[in-house]
């Protein structure tokens, strides 16, 4: 009993760890309202380094498609 509990405590605790992918990337206004982190981050490296919101989500949607575990091809 007590180890089925603990199973079953063990995955709901894992997939909380989880967010779902971003799934239409056309809207970002959406996206920044889904990802609310995100939003944080980007108007937080705005004001640090003062580049545009719209410039930085161009540049992440030009180089992994907002794919958080995107990586370079290996060779």
């Amino acid at each position: 009993m007590i180890k089925s509990l603990l199973v079953v405590l063990f995955s709901l605790m894992l997939s909380g760890c989880f967010s779902t992918p971003a799934v239409k990337v056309s809207n970002i206004c959406n996206l920044m309202d889904e990802e609310v982190s995100w939003y944080r981050a980007i108007k937080a490296s705005e004001k640090k380094y003062g580049a545009p919101a719209h410039v930085q989500l161009a540049i992440i949607y030009q180089e992994s498609n907002f794919a958080s575990d995107a990586k370079p091809p290996r060779e």
